[in-house]
């Protein structure tokens, strides 16, 4: 059976948008001295040009771009700044071993690291206390993205983070019920229990019964 997802695909694609506007796209692309001279130092106008777009995806959202094509929008700023004609990126994609060199000599480069077993511990972790105080994936999912570009780590595969982003919710609930249930007595824990008995003209549970109120189901009316 399909593991349940905390997230859709749009909602991931929403979250991990490349930026429109002009405000935002030079805020996330804008290459610093350092990043420039590293991108010179490629060997011809296709490498570099392919080069600054890796770099790019690597700083915003935050991912290796592999294969995939850039977007329309982030070619044409990095062509622009680094002042080499945008339809150069045709040449440059034809060699996919250039474009995994690249993408190594740029994690080596930046300092940045993939997720591993030990980060993927410690991004929990952090998410559970986040986790118990809201139960909206979106949030989680935000905050994990958040805290994985902070510690200079490659955002992983959607189904990847979404499935962290699962197991810190439930971790959450489960620190949730676990308070709920702890300062319970043991006659409150069995009068609760109760209600999860058969009513004796067998319709449902008395807990389905109080669920089912002609009137708004609030504590008063309960």
């Amino acid at each position: 059976m399909p593991r349940r997802t905390a997230l859709s695909e749009l909602e991931w694609e929403r979250l991990l948008a490349i930026p429109e506007s002009e405000e935002e796209l030079a805020r996330d692309y804008t290459f610093a001295s350092a990043e420039l001279e590293l991108i010179r130092r490629r060997r011809g106008d296709a490498n570099r040009l392919g080069f600054a777009v890796l770099l790019a995806y690597v700083r915003m959202p935050g991912i290796a771009l592999g294969t995939a094509e850039p977007a329309p929008q982030v070619l044409q700023v990095v062509a622009s700044q680094v002042g080499i004609r945008k339809d150069l990126w045709a040449e440059y994609g034809r060699r996919d071993e250039t474009r995994r060199e690249h993408a190594v000599e740029l994690q080596n480069a930046l300092g940045m690291r993939r997720v591993t077993e030990a980060i993927e511990a410690e991004l929990l972790a952090a998410l559970e206390p986040i986790a118990v105080q809201t139960d909206k994936a979106a949030l989680i999912a935000a905050a994990a993205i958040e805290l994985l570009r902070s510690w200079g780590v490659l955002l992983p595969a959607a189904g990847t983070l979404d499935e962290l982003v699962s197991t810190a919710m439930t971790a959450g609930n489960r620190m949730v019920y676990a308070a709920l249930a702890d300062a319970l007595t043991t006659e409150q824990k069995r009068a609760l229990d109760g209600l999860l008995r058969p009513r004796a003209d067998g319709q449902g549970t008395q807990l389905t019964w109080l669920r089912q109120s002609p009137l708004k189901p609030n504590s008063k009316h309960i």
